[in-house]
């Protein structure tokens, strides 16, 4: 028997709170450090996973019966660039740090987003961590 799951843009704290390469890691960390986050348009749609929301589905796979030989895709809610990093903005402009967002334009590529549907109709009671909540404990675990 076997199952897969195959996480997408995974975020959050790790081990000795290293913040790794993740998209929103790095952003965070640059936002605390220089003051300032630059994004390259805004508008692009880009699936998150908050590490937690990843740790959950594992559980739930864990203490559950499931079809095997089976592959899903994991992934948190589907967002635009500029709506996380302005959840990132609101979280550390809310504990006392100014941060700016230098915006610019730009012409690239959609992207390619992960489908979870099969995931959610297997793992009807899995869901994911609004993106408020996870990037305040992202930045949260900065600052600790």
């Amino acid at each position: 028997d076997w199952l897969i799951l195959r996480p997408s843009g995974i975020f959050g704290p790790s081990a000795g709170n290293r913040f790794g390469n993740s998209f929103l890691n790095v952003i965070a960390s640059q936002a605390i450090k220089n003051k300032e986050i630059s994004i390259l348009g805004g508008d692009q749609l880009i699936d998150t996973l908050y590490l937690l929301d990843l740790i959950n589905i594992i559980l739930q796979v864990c203490s559950c019966e499931w079809q095997s030989r089976q592959i899903f895709n994991v992934a948190g809610k589907i967002v635009t660039v500029e709506e996380i990093v302005q959840s990132l903005v609101n979280t550390i402009r809310s504990i006392g740090f100014k941060v700016l967002v230098n915006k610019k334009g730009f012409n690239g590529k959609p992207a390619v987003l992960a489908d979870t549907n099969k995931l959610k109709k297997s793992f009807p009671n899995w869901d994911t961590t609004p993106i408020s909540c996870s990037t305040h404990a992202l930045v949260s675990a900065y600052f600790s």
